[in-house]
């Protein structure tokens, strides 16, 4: 009986635990280390460049040569001294500029880098180890894409959110190594584009030229690029008791018999050590709870060093996640931040759609982790369908129908002739991009896909069918 009672005392704890810190979820979760959070070294700020990473660029080689790219880690990298010159320089000129004086840039030699939600200014500081930053951070605190200049004697930045942008200018960086990465880009291209059979670049279009509308938007007519269903194995059946073990012994630096263990009826696993909670299902989720245990203010930038480290410190191939943005959570007086995380797989960002919130995240009040949820390691099988991808054309041009019936639902049209509905509608769309989504058959599944956004719906499509997968309200 004194054990069942401790028992059920336990799990008592363990739900007051999930009622304080919520869910977290994380890929590639091969060993944890130790808790403590200590003073950035100069590979954790690394890190931080590579966790703050754009999912996409646009690369302007000319006024009618344009290619979108999906792995942008080698091109981000040597964009960081070009970006870090204008946070820090006190020379600059900020100005704002129109969507029409915005345009024409994107017909000169530039690269425009596209983030999964609008990212604070002053996370991209601290993510590029920027002490002292200049007034860029006052005109621009959030921003969802980046635009390079990639000219050497004409050296700007653009900082673009929803429709303001703003050129940071008047000052000189060394980008010999970007513009040469970037010409390699361009005679690989060029190249691929004489033998299209091999060809992984696609020619991208600005729509509105294909249109003619008003939108710095750009779409392919055509897909060169192969992009596979990925078969995920990610349950840990019969091993579950074994890696549990295993991982929380370095994750709180202890040996096994020291810490408290309970076996469910569903066979999930809990850890419990020091108030902490680990948790283990056979579907290979992780999570973690510690309690919240004194009240406090948030700061933004702290928080995100903090979940930064940690993340470091505890998740191997960390480089494989990505910044996507965050969220203020609240738990009685205490404030604090909730960090999304996202995965990239063949190239292409994890979409999540499910009903259920399955994101990647760690929460961090008061300077302190006090939960995430990760994926322990899965291992992966891709298969290529026989078929050809739709291109971003098809897929405009074949949903036309849903997308008027939408946009009469949320709009006066009383006035409006035929034309200049489908000028609206065309004009409306601010993101379309390529992800992974997990497919009707579960978790265990994979389908790339096309993500089309206005700012009433997300609309994903199966790139190989082009069935609508899911329509989301935003």
């Amino acid at each position: 009986m004194k054990e069942k009672f401790k028992t059920i005392i336990l799990i008592c704890l363990f739900l007051i635990s999930i009622v304080l810190s919520k869910h977290l979820f994380f890929e590639n979760f091969n060993s944890f280390a130790s808790e403590k959070i200590t003073e950035m070294e100069s590979e954790e700020s690394k890190i931080e460049e590579n966790i703050l990473m754009p999912y996409k660029a646009l690369l302007n080689f000319s006024k009618r040569n344009h290619t979108e790219i999906y792995k942008t880690k080698l091109l981000w990298e040597e964009s960081i001294d070009y970006i870090k010159e204008g946070l820090t320089n006190r020379n600059i000129v900020i100005e704002e500029i129109t969507r029409e004086e915005y345009q024409e840039h994107l017909d000169k030699r530039s690269i425009v880098y596209y983030f999964p939600q609008n990212i604070n200014s002053l996370i991209l500081s601290k993510s590029l180890d920027v002490e002292k930053v200049n007034n860029v951070i006052k005109d621009v605190q959030k921003f969802d894409y980046l635009y390079l200049s990639a000219s050497d004697h004409d050296q700007f930045l653009i900082f673009t959110f929803k429709d303001k942008s703003y050129k940071v200018s008047n000052f000189k960086a060394n980008i010999d190594k970007l513009i040469l990465e970037l010409n390699n880009l361009e005679i690989q291209k060029v190249s691929e584009d004489i033998n299209e059979e091999n060809s992984t670049y696609t020619n991208y279009y600005p729509l509105k030229d294909t249109m003619n509308i008003n939108s710095i938007l750009y779409i392919p007519y055509n897909m060169t690029e192969k992009y596979p269903y990925v078969f995920i194995n990610e349950y840990l059946g019969n091993d579950i008791l074994k890696v549990a073990r295993e991982n929380s012994e370095q994750f709180f630096n202890i040996n096994i018999n020291f810490i408290r263990e309970i076996i469910e009826n569903n066979n999930s696993i809990l850890h419990i050590y020091d108030g902490r909670v680990l948790k283990y299902t056979e579907e290979g989720i992780v999570e973690y709870f510690n309690p919240i245990q004194e009240e406090g203010q948030e700061n933004l930038v702290l928080s995100f060093e903090k979940a930064s480290e940690f993340l470091y410190k505890n998740i191997n191939n960390s480089e494989d996640l990505h910044f996507s943005g965050y969220e203020t959570v609240n738990y009685k007086d205490s404030k604090g931040y909730r960090f999304l995380f996202n995965s990239k797989i063949e190239g292409l960002e994890l979409l999540d759609i499910s009903e259920e919130d399955n994101r990647i995240y760690i929460d961090v009040y008061n300077n302190k982790v006090n939960g995430f949820r990760m994926r322990l390691d899965k291992n992966i099988n891709i298969e290529y369908p026989e078929k050809e991808i739709m291109s971003g054309l098809d897929i405009l041009n074949d949903n036309y129908d849903l997308f008027r019936e939408d946009f009469i639902n949320k709009n006066k049209i009383d006035k409006l002739s035929e034309e200049e509905i489908t000028e609206e509608i065309y004009e409306s769309f601010i993101n379309m991009s390529l992800y992974y989504v997990y497919s009707e058959k579960g978790l265990d599944m994979l389908k790339p896909a096309w993500l089309l956004e206005n700012k009433d719906y997300k609309y994903v499509f199966d790139i190989y069918n082009g069935e609508l997968i899911k329509k989301i309200k935003i």
